[in-house]
């Protein structure tokens, strides 16, 4: 439980807001879609080699609930908690938090903001892709804590993306896969959950070469 205590120090890191409580310890606050508050020193998802880092002066005690709230009334909660991968991604998620809370400065402008369209030209998922997916990822997750549905597996065709690349599209949802890609002759099979006979299962195609396995309690006869 993160309790409301002063906030000593703040820096970026992979487009998350990292700080350090009084009583030493260490959370990060990210979007993967949906926002979260994770161990700091927890593995990062879809990231490699050494982090690029920047320092946010603080000149002032701040507390965990005055940034998430702060960073809500600058830009309303639909907007905060929304992603969209070009538009509403998590290096906008990392300046509302610091905007609210008056701690940007041009410095930080230049470090974190990105041009997401330009980031994704090398990418084999395009933009149109990429938010379709993660707001998918974003609004299940969502719904698997209210109505009892949730993503049980997800299959990535063989002939469309290779192993690296459907890594990636796991990772970059926040997807956290139960067990080791099951490869079979067309698919990249990763389980989020194991299967259960409580549940009723729906099979979509979301985007080329990307489907997902849909699990929804039965309902009562």
């Amino acid at each position: 439980m993160i309790r409301k205590r002063h906030i000593l120090y703040y820096y970026i890191r992979n487009k998350n807001l990292k700080f350090k409580l009084d009583n030493g310890s260490e959370w990060r606050i990210e979007s993967s879609p949906t926002i979260e508050i994770n161990d700091a020193n927890a593995n990062l998802s879809g990231t490699s080699g050494t982090p690029e880092v920047v320092n946010v002066p603080i000149t002032k005690n701040i507390t965990v609930n005055d940034l998430i709230n702060n960073a809500v009334k600058l830009v309303g909660a639909p907007k905060f908690y929304t992603y969209d991968a070009i538009n509403n991604n998590c290096q906008y998620h990392v300046a509302y938090l610091l905007k609210g809370s008056k701690l940007w400065n041009n410095s930080l402008d230049q470090f974190v903001m990105q041009n997401a369209e330009e980031l994704l030209e090398d990418s084999p998922l395009t933009a149109r892709i990429a938010n379709g997916i993660t707001d998918l990822s974003a609004r299940f997750d969502r719904i698997l804590h209210g109505s009892g549905a949730k993503i049980q597996a997800v299959l990535i065709d063989k002939h469309v993306y290779n192993l690296k690349q459907a890594d990636s599209i796991i990772k970059r949802n926040g997807w956290k896969p139960i067990k080791k890609v099951h490869i079979t002759e067309n698919y990249y099979r990763y389980r989020l959950h194991n299967p259960s006979n409580k549940y009723e299962y729906k099979t979509k195609e979301v985007k080329k070469g990307i489907i997902l396995i849909f699990a929804r309690i039965k309902s009562k006869q």
